[in-house]
């Protein structure tokens, strides 16, 4: 094969594979999103505009979920991670992690706990009717994306799964 036409088609490759990762890599495809989730939104961008930041060692199992059923600022995150890190985020929010408000059993009641995936989006959330959890509801202001944010932990889960939603507040 002539030089110049190996160049041509290395070149060609080099194109297409560079059309292929701008595809993968659109923005708005964040990989913590979950399917069905507004494109052009990332982790830090749901953070930030739910005003409910997420410790470090939160990140790598987070999920988020911002919906076209939702006004744009509401929205669903979630995470599991050893009860440490649950703590530092509890913390983070201005939870006192030691007196829930609530304790939630399953097994005396039929309703589950307050929290449930966006409807029509996908997601699951099993809560077993033999699980520990507790939920708080807080109020978060920075003056710019005021929310209501309600977290659910369920502390039967090793490790620990964190529900979040997070809805203007008004």
């Amino acid at each position: 094969m002539p030089l110049k036409a190996s160049w041509t088609i290395a070149a060609a490759l080099t194109g297409a594979a560079a059309v292929v990762a701008a595809v993968v890599l659109l923005p708005g495809d964040d990989p913590h999103a979950y399917p069905g989730s507004k494109s052009g939104f990332s982790l830090e961008e749901a953070q930030e505009q739910s005003s409910v930041p997420l410790p470090g060692c939160a990140r790598e199992t987070a999920r988020f979920y911002l919906g076209p059923r939702f006004a744009d600022s509401t929205i669903v995150m979630d995470f599991t991670a050893p009860e440490d890190c649950v703590a530092s985020f509890l913390t983070g929010v201005g939870i006192d992690g030691a007196t829930p408000v609530v304790q939630w059993t399953p097994i005396f009641t039929e309703s589950g706990p307050p929290i449930h995936p966006p409807p029509g989006s996908g997601i699951t959330w099993d809560f077993p009717r033999t699980d520990r959890v507790e939920y708080w509801t807080v109020e978060r202001t920075d003056g710019v994306n005021d929310h209501s944010v309600l977290v659910v932990v369920n502390r039967s889960a090793q490790p620990q799964h964190v529900y979040i939603r997070a809805f203007p507040a008004g």
